[in-house]
């Protein structure tokens, strides 16, 4: 088989799903919304244990759904660029393409049971990303292309109740909003990280400066060393404020 037959065959087969024995007991034993609180559940395609709370958030989203007849949205945060040291910067990579074929898998099964089906949602922190890594505005808006033709290509492969759909924060916020909220995250991160500990502090500064990109937006490399960790440094608060924005409140208040 050579490699456009096995990308293809991938494509055709990563949305489907064919009912089991052993799946139509769980679904006559659980019931429908039991059923598919198993499947998010399952451990083939987690990496971690789910606490108390966070499976009764599971349980309350899935019974919602059944009760409105809507999809089940999946909503997964990601950087929304490539990083600039890879050779296939500043595009997708084998690496998208294998993520959502993942994603796909793990939602057929909920598919094939439930009409409505389910909404996979890629929400991109382009809005950040500049900021923080020096990434050029024009390598972002040429990763999102490149990620939404891919998953143009999963759409027209998978059964019509899987839905594939890219957001970004950017979208959610009004300019002088997120400026207003970033803001006062960025404050409250630099007195916390006072009180960080040591290794922890070293661990994200030697990411951070893996990650900026010292030729991209603007021109970092004339910078001294001192300033140049200070930027660094930066970038640690910076991505320290922005993982406490509430994008969850956007989110409810948008159309999604």
């Amino acid at each position: 088989m050579d490699i456009d037959q096995y990308i293809e065959n991938q494509l055709k087969n990563c949305g489907k799903y064919q009912r089991q024995p052993c799946d139509q007991h769980s679904l006559d034993f659980l019931g429908l919304a039991g059923y598919i609180i198993s499947r998010i559940k399952t451990k083939k395609f987690r990496k971690w244990s789910i606490d108390a709370q966070l499976e009764q958030k599971i349980e309350g989203m899935v019974k919602n759904s059944i009760t409105q007849k809507e999809p089940i949205k999946f909503i997964l945060p990601f950087g929304g660029y490539k990083l600039w040291r890879l050779p296939t910067a500043p595009s997708i990579d084998w690496a998208e393409f294998f993520s959502i074929h993942h994603l796909c898998q793990y939602v057929s099964p909920i598919a094939e049971c439930y009409k409505p089906g389910a909404t996979i949602a890629f929400l991109s922190d382009d809005i950040i990303i500049e900021r923080m890594d020096n990434v050029p505005k024009t390598h972002i808006a040429q990763y999102l292309k490149s990620f939404q033709n891919l998953l143009n290509i999963f759409r027209n492969h998978l059964p019509t109740n899987i839905s594939l759909e890219l957001m970004r924060v950017s979208d959610l916020y009004k300019k002088e909003e997120f400026e207003m909220e970033i803001s006062m995250l960025f404050e409250q991160a630099k007195s916390e990280m006072v009180s960080w500990d040591e290794g922890r502090k070293k661990s994200l500064y030697e990411n951070s400066k893996l990650n900026v990109m010292w030729n991209g937006e603007k021109n970092l490399l004339d910078m001294t060393s001192d300033k140049k960790q200070e930027f660094s440094k930066r970038g640690i608060i910076l991505h320290e404020a922005y993982r406490h924005l509430n994008v969850k409140r956007h989110l409810e208040n948008s159309s999604y």
